[in-house]
């Protein structure tokens, strides 16, 4: 049985696929295809089935991505912003994997190969690096961390940006506005350099952004394995803006790793009360639900978000605990009208 989706990631390939599934879901695309590639890396060889299904979640979310940068391109090009416009297109034949898609790109590569100036000092052969997905915002000048913080040609400023542009509410606009030392401690902790990272938070000191500088040290301790270090830095965060959504998921995902499941569903109703992510605290609950074997109340859960973009995912939790209870006709029901036929 599958159960809870941990934002601090986990050996089993099935909770980053199923994370990467409600990302993207909400929209998130690129950290959807993060969650995606841990999948793979975590999935042994045997399971082929599974592989393939991680690969074409993973081909979906870039093909999304690939509309986005080419909706952006064509928009950069018609207000001859040509170097984005090259950013945006590169990024787009990255991740492009439908024919439309790739004959979007080759198209549109013509049209700039021929509306394109080319600037004293280049070459033909030169081409711009890669901006974040969709971003159309000034990068945060960031000073560059290891080698190891690159990602293909992408510049560090654009890696920042696209890492934490699909984050929820206002988060990508005050991740963004911690500037450029923040930015290196964040892609020096994602490339797992967690002792230079963890210098650099603890010497930033802005008030009102605190709670996502604890966030962010949170997480390294739980990769350290300090767990009731994190928890403090979890409750510490909360308390300076209980409205933060990636502490509140983070402090549920602790509770529940640690046998309170209890405490976990009383944050994930409170999460839900305030209208904060409450489509991701609903599968949260459910998935918390049905490992404890309350099936029933799993079902009202998935039921509600019949209704919202999780619907697929939600059906396809509700069809077996239906076959369980001997509910097959609407279990097929089910099936037929947000799985088969769900695009």
């Amino acid at each position: 049985m599958a159960f809870l989706k941990n934002l601090f990631g986990g050996k089993d390939p099935r909770t980053h696929l199923d994370k990467g599934n409600r990302l993207l879901a909400e929209g998130r695309y690129a950290e959807a295809r993060y969650c995606y590639a841990d999948a793979l890396e975590r999935l042994g060889g045997d399971d082929v089935a599974l592989r393939e299904e991680i690969m074409a979640r993973q081909g979906e979310a870039g093909e999304l991505l690939a509309v986005i940068n080419l909706d952006e391109a064509e928009r950069c090009l018609g207000d001859g912003d040509f170097a984005k416009a090259v950013d945006h297109l590169e990024l787009a034949g990255e991740f492009a994997v439908t024919p439309d898609s790739c004959s979007r790109v080759e198209l549109l590569t013509r049209r700039m190969a021929v509306s394109q100036p080319v600037s004293s000092g280049s070459t033909e052969s030169e081409a711009a690096c890669g901006s974040c997905a969709g971003g159309s915002c000034t990068p945060v000048a960031v000073e560059a961390p290891a080698a190891t913080a690159s990602d293909g040609h992408l510049s560090p400023e654009e890696r920042f940006e696209l890492m934490t542009a699909a984050l929820p509410d206002d988060l990508p606009r005050r991740y963004r506005g911690l500037g450029g030392r923040f930015a290196q401690a964040y892609l020096l902790s994602h490339d797992g350099d967690d002792a230079a990272a963890e210098g650099i938070l603890a010497a930033i000191t802005i008030p009102a952004s605190q709670d996502i500088i604890l966030y962010e040290r949170a997480l390294i301790r739980h990769r350290q394995g300090d767990t009731n270090e994190c928890e403090l830095l979890l409750r510490q965060a909360l308390g300076i803006n209980g409205r933060n959504p990636l502490c509140c998921l983070a402090l549920v995902d602790l509770c529940v790793a640690t046998g309170r499941f209890g405490m976990g569903v009383d944050l994930l109703d409170a999460m839900i009360a305030a209208k904060l992510l409450p489509a991701e605290a609903l599968m949260m609950k459910g998935d918390i639900q049905e490992h404890q074997g309350m099936d029933l109340p799993a079902l009202d859960s998935y039921a509600i978000l019949l209704e919202t973009p999780y619907k697929k995912e939600a059906a396809t939790k509700i069809i077996p605990i239906l076959e369980k209870l001997g509910r097959s006709d609407e279990a097929r029901q089910l099936f037929t009208q947000y799985v088969k036929g769900c695009c």
